[in-house]
């Protein structure tokens, strides 16, 4: 079976084409045309959202991540742009009570423990770079000041 990409090979010692089909000469379309360039389809995911312990908001809270598929839609390109920009309100930070809220269905004592393990790394972390920056004896600035 033919695919359409096989549908578009030249033959050794075809002429050129431009675009809309007709003959290159001398390096130069005799077409005016404006090229364009066009895509397909695109498969959205959408998952359910769940608490994950791989990782660690700045804030120590509730950590986001991808839980089970819940559904897929494909669209053109076109039809999600529109779509997405229509929905979009930007690129946000997502508050500790936002993800809270977001992991609603989530057990409240493995949330409180897993915010309260990412507290204690940030504590720490905190401690060490202060205890770095007390020892710094050279008389340069510090990085964390």
């Amino acid at each position: 079976a033919a695919s359409e990409a096989d549908s578009h090979q030249v033959s050794p010692g075809a002429p050129a084409l431009t675009q809309n089909g007709s003959p290159v000469q001398n390096g130069q379309s005799n077409s005016s045309s404006v090229r364009r360039v066009s895509f397909g389809l695109v498969q959205v995911r959408l998952h359910e959202c769940v608490l994950d312990g791989s990782k660690m908001p700045s804030d120590g809270a509730a950590p986001l991540g991808l839980g089970k598929a819940m559904g897929v839609t494909t669209e053109s390109v076109d039809a999600f742009d529109v779509r997405r920009n229509a929905d979009r309100k930007g690129v946000s930070h997502v508050s500790a009570e936002e993800r809270r809220e977001m992991l609603a269905d989530i057990d409240s004592a493995e949330l409180a423990q897993v915010e309260a393990e990412n507290g204690a790394i940030i504590g720490a972390t905190a401690a060490k770079w202060t205890h770095m920056n007390a020892d710094d004896d050279d008389g340069d600035e510090s990085l964390f000041s």
